[in-house]
């Protein structure tokens, strides 16, 4: 099976694409329940999918049987990671990018590792992963292949965490808009601020505000039980997204990380605020994707806005030390890739051993059925004698050869035994089989 990945991220598109192409936890369920009723473009032979989609980048993965079936893929792998949208697929293949084979799965390796992250060596990519990778599981879209991918990937990322020091005073794109909220309170009348969302990115927020101190939190959420939760373990205070236009007008800052699909703060809700706040300038980092804040925003007197596109100068200030450690990481991922292509290559080479024996053994019952053909006249006992003798010159025959081809499925000459045992017991491969046919040996 040949893994195959089209996706787009903060480096190929800009905000306004990926928010576009944004996946919201339903919708990454319609799109599973959708290849599981075949509703797949071009009915190709897709027999994995998994989506990752984060705020900073949206892929989809996919297993296809050979190397013909990946180069006939991509384009429709876009257009069904681009269905229900208002343009032509088309749109989003010049800014995205298609990987496939060892490609595809060093790239997932790379993104694990966070190699790929706007922030090197960020902490959440993994757990993202590992949550893309379950709801995968549970919509039971993948098999074998992806599982086996995502497993090293996430291997990746946690070698690459303990291992090297990349991962060491963890930052984030929420560490780094708490970091921005700090050097912007001096300007602003207070530490007064409102984060808006509940979730990972806003729980992130918050607790990085409360070891630093010294701020009153506020925590609106369009479920306000989900908002009232997180309150209580900061201490904060949950607000009605009703309330909204009273709490913007009495905060010094928000941060917004929620996973509406839609805006929340829209202009006319800011500038009414901005009306009842006398003067006092209000911040805006609204880290979210989609975006939780009208961009037209930006354009109110008194208003700072930032986005995730506006904090990377701030960003690319945290690199310099981690940068230190991709040798390091690098040879983590090359590692785990060439591990997962031995185990593969193992995997083949273990079924040619399987279909050599297989072979052996019906010659092994033919040659035993055509003997007792030319003595009619044998008795049981002999009968059984010459099939015991059989059975034990074949196990023989073969038991040393079996049992050394399986260490070299191990060690790292998978594929070169395999392309020997292929050739010197007439193992019959097709690339373009099917993948649930068995390899078979010429008997």
């Amino acid at each position: 099976m040949i893994v195959v990945c089209v996706g787009v991220d903060h480096q190929t598109a800009p905000l306004a694409m990926r928010e576009r192409l944004a996946y919201s936890m339903s919708q990454a369920e319609t799109l599973y329940l959708d290849f599981a009723a075949g509703r797949f473009i071009d009915a190709l032979p897709i027999e994995e999918l998994a989506l990752l989609s984060t705020c900073n980048r949206v892929e989809l993965y996919g297993a296809v049987p050979n190397e013909r079936a990946a180069s006939a893929t991509t384009d429709a792998m876009w257009r069904f990671l681009w269905r229900g949208r208002d343009d032509a697929p088309g749109a989003i293949a010049p800014q995205g990018y298609a990987f496939t084979g060892s490609h595809a799965e060093r790239h997932l390796c790379r993104v694990a590792a966070g190699l790929e992250s706007m922030l090197l060596g960020e902490a959440e990519v993994l757990g993202q992963i590992a949550d893309a990778f379950a709801l995968a599981q549970r919509a039971r879209a993948i098999g074998s292949t992806l599982e086996a991918l995502f497993n090293a990937a996430l291997r990746a990322g946690r070698r690459a965490r303990t291992e090297t020091s990349i991962g060491r005073n963890p930052a984030s794109v929420s560490s780094v808009a708490v970091d921005l909220a700090a050097a912007l309170a001096p300007e602003l009348r207070g530490r007064k601020v409102l984060i808006l969302g509940a979730g990972k990115m806003a729980r992130i927020a918050a607790e990085l505000l409360v070891a630093r101190g010294e701020w009153t939190i506020s925590i609106a959420s369009r479920t306000l039980e989900h908002a009232r939760l997180l309150a209580e373990r900061v201490h904060g205070y949950p607000i009605a997204l009703e309330a909204l236009p009273n709490a913007l007008a009495d905060v010094d800052q928000v941060i917004a990380c929620s996973a509406s699909p839609t805006p929340i703060l829209s202009e006319a809700l800011v500038r009414a605020a901005m009306r009842e706040r006398v003067d006092q300038p209000l911040s805006i980092i609204d880290i979210a994707v989609p975006r939780d804040v009208d961009p037209a925003v930006r354009i109110i007197p008194g208003v700072r806005l930032y986005d995730v596109d506006d904090l990377r100068p701030r960003v690319e200030e945290s690199l310099a030390r981690r940068r230190e450690e991709i040798p390091g990481v690098e040879a983590i991922v090359e590692h785990e890739t060439r591990q997962l292509a031995a185990r593969r290559n193992g995997a083949a080479l273990l079924s040619i051993v399987d279909a050599w024996r297989g072979a052996a053994e019906d010659t092994r019952r033919r040659e035993v059925q055509r003997a007792l053909g030319a003595i009619p006249d044998g008795d049981a006992a002999m009968r059984e004698s010459l099939e015991r003798f059989s059975v034990v010159l074949v196990k023989r025959l073969l038991d040393e050869p079996s049992r050394r081809l399986r260490a070299e499925a191990a060690n790292g000459h998978a594929e070169l035994y395999a392309e020997l045992a292929r050739r010197l017991f007439a193992i019959e491969h097709d690339e373009a089989a099917p993948p649930d046919q068995p390899i078979r040996a010429k008997a």
